[in-house]
């Protein structure tokens, strides 16, 4: 295994996908306030990310280990 950090699939990266994808629109349109807004919780949701890969939480959900 390599030292390598690879950006986790995920609810989190689900979440900050969606919020550039609102970012961008509302910057589009003109909307200051809800670009900023959505600024915010891509830069949050990287915090969260970066803190739980420090910490060793894992950031996926493994199916495999889930029982019928």
């Amino acid at each position: 295994m390599t030292n390598d950090v690879v950006r986790p699939l995920g609810p989190l990266a689900e979440l900050r996908e969606y919020a550039k994808e609102q970012r961008d629109a509302a910057r589009e349109h003109g909307n200051r306030a809800g670009a900023l807004a959505f600024d915010d919780i891509v830069n949050k949701t990287n915090e969260l990310e970066r803190e739980a890969i420090a910490d060793g939480i894992p950031l996926q959900l493994d199916l495999s280990e889930l029982e019928d």
